[in-house]
């Protein structure tokens, strides 16, 4: 997921290795845990903001740039959950509701990839 992700990498990339172009920042803002975490919460509402093809961009430009930081582990806790965890999950007592395919922002969809994103 786009939100995992940018929170992986966020944690673990040098200060200003992440460029936005269209907020104009760089982020993490700089090496504590504490400016990495406002980082975070700004790119977070940046990325939320943009279209959802320029969110998918930016994200799978990250994801070659960055690809030392996404070791086999963080990989797997970036990802969607398989059909067998959300079946252990829904015996355990857990309910799942909607969720669209990537997770946009719905406002800014056009309305065929809002179908699809609501579809699949």
């Amino acid at each position: 997921f786009w939100f995992e992700l940018a929170a992986h990498l966020v944690m673990r990339v040098a200060p200003g290795a992440i460029r936005v172009e269209d907020c104009g920042q760089s982020f993490p803002f700089g090496p504590s845990t504490k400016q990495r975490r406002a980082s975070l919460q700004r790119l977070h509402e940046v990325l939320k903001g943009l279209p959802d093809g320029r969110r998918s961009a930016l994200v799978a430009d990250w994801t070659q740039r960055f690809a030392e930081h996404l070791d086999a582990e963080s990989r797997r806790r970036i990802r969607p959950l398989t059909w067998d965890e959300v079946h252990e999950m829904a015996a355990g007592g857990v309910e799942f509701g909607s969720h669209t395919v990537t997770h946009p922002n719905l406002t800014q969809v056009a309305d065929d990839d809002l179908a699809r994103a609501l579809a699949e």
